[in-house]
């Protein structure tokens, strides 16, 4: 009995060490990282940061104007176990690098490292302009002289052009329209370098002074603030001849019919000032329209410009009373751009000697003198 029990316990013994043996695996190795990324460059000296493109493995790094990219120093912070060059050894950035991140597991990542030198910072904060005269004086304080009476800001920033594509104009000081003693600040690209220009304008025109173009002033508009234009000039005509277009050295009266289409009311041509612009385009408008005292005035280039036009009957007026101040008008009939009566056939005139304002047949002729406003 005692041996019975003696071989079951040895047998429950050997089937216990048997489960334990089979239960027991060796020890599993440890799982190494593959994290290989870096996530930031830098320098120090200059400060500079780069910007890392994960997708490409790329990084884009500008130092200032003037650096020496032979020797930088980067400062590279990073994910993997090393990195190829190291941290903090400086390298030639002169091409572009490439650092290779090693990760626990031995793979690698290649970052390819692109320095880019900025362009120079420019100093320059001056302007000039072929309209106004601007010193150059090499000084914080520089003026713009030679500014027309009644120039409105924008036409006047318009024809100034800047000394250096990057630089800032504060413009606050500045009226609309502009007055003498007004100031303009020019800021470099630098945010340093500074100068300010004070404007002086023009003393008013008056009636006879030469225009800006070549003609003579001939009206002064007392509500130019509302109307966006101040002056009337008159083109100033040549030594009278027989000629059908305008001698080269400017103008010169000729008669000519109102128009090639005289027999149609436009019903639209206004007689007040500030309307010989609207009718003469309206005539030059008209359908089957080919020649017109209107056109006339319309093509003509005095002074460059291409703003003329056929006075109205209040327009015209003006310049029959001032024609002294203007000189070269014929003692004869010149034509306006106002349409008299509602047949169509007539246009007014007014004649320069006698003085008097008529409705005259558009295919009659009478002399033509362009004016434009500004």
């Amino acid at each position: 009995m005692k041996q019975l029990i003696l071989g079951s316990f040895i047998v429950a013994m050997g089937i216990m060490l048997a489960g334990c043996s089979e239960s027991s695996d060796p020890a599993e190795p440890a799982v190494l990282s593959g994290a290989k990324a870096i996530t930031a460059f830098s320098f120090a000296s200059p400060a500079a940061a780069g910007t890392i493109t994960e997708a490409s493995h790329t990084i884009a790094i500008t130092v200032p104007s003037g650096t020496d990219v032979t020797a930088l120093i980067p400062t590279i912070v990073h994910t993997g176990k090393s990195i190829n060059p190291a941290s903090g050894v400086p390298n030639d950035f002169t091409s572009p690098v490439h650092y290779v991140v090693t990760a626990e597991n031995a793979t690698t990542s290649d970052y390819e490292v692109t320095v880019t030198i900025a362009a120079p910072v420019s100093h320059v904060a001056t302007l000039t302009s072929t309209a106004y005269t601007v010193s150059a004086g090499g000084t914080a304080s520089e003026t713009i002289t030679g500014v027309r009476d009644a120039t409105g800001k924008a036409a006047f920033l318009a024809a100034l052009a800047k000394g250096e594509d990057h630089q800032t104009w504060t413009e606050t000081g500045i009226s609309d329209p502009v007055a003498t003693g007004n100031t303009l600040v020019v800021t470099a690209q630098d945010g340093i370098t500074a100068v300010t220009y004070t404007i002086t304008v023009n003393a008013p025109l008056i009636v006879g002074d030469a225009g800006p173009v070549g003609g003579k002033i001939f009206y002064v508009n007392p509500n130019y603030a509302t109307d966006g234009w101040k002056y009337m000039e008159a083109a100033t005509s040549a030594t009278p001849i027989s000629a059908a277009q305008a001698s080269p050295s400017g103008w010169v009266d000729r008669i000519v019919t109102w128009s090639n289409v005289w027999y149609t009311y436009i019903g639209t041509t206004g007689t007040a000032i500030g309307t010989g612009l609207a009718n003469s385009n309206a005539i030059v408008a008209q359908p089957g329209h080919t020649a017109s005292a209107a056109k006339l005035c319309r093509d003509y280039r005095g002074g460059g410009t291409s703003d003329w036009f056929l006075p109205s009957q209040d327009e015209l007026n003006q310049l029959y009373i001032n024609q002294v101040a203007i000189g070269g008008f014929f003692a004869n009939n010149y034509w306006s751009s106002s349409e008299t009566g509602v047949s169509g056939l007539y246009a007014g005139d007014q004649h320069f000697g006698a003085g008097f304002y008529e409705g005259r047949l558009k295919e009659d002729g009478c002399y033509v003198r362009p004016v434009r406003a500004f």
